[in-house]
């Protein structure tokens, strides 16, 4: 359960700008979809997700503690990675022919 004032991490499979950023609940709306209001250290400017895009420190605890992971695609270690594809085959970036 998140709460006003926990730190949260931005989930990198949710957002590219905010990606593994540690940020603070600000405020929670009841109204609206995206509805955790969470600020960064080095503004004050609220940025707004949904509960599904934040990681609680207490999941990110959880997850380092599995030991390693390797991607199903290429078999690559993503140990920490938040996914179950590495970056190369989450977001492949295709060469122009």
């Amino acid at each position: 359960m998140i709460k006003v004032g926990d730190p949260v991490l931005i989930n990198p499979r949710h957002s590219l700008k905010f990606s593994r950023k540690i940020g603070f609940v600000e405020v929670i709306l009841l109204d609206t979809l995206l509805n955790i209001g969470v600020s960064f250290d080095d503004t004050r400017q609220l940025y707004y997700f949904s509960a599904d895009e934040l990681i609680t420190m207490e999941e990110l605890d959880m997850w380092n503690r599995l030991g390693p992971v390797y991607c199903r695609y290429c078999g690559k270690d993503i140990t920490g990675q938040f996914s179950f594809l590495c970056e190369d085959c989450e977001y492949p970036i295709y060469k122009e022919e």
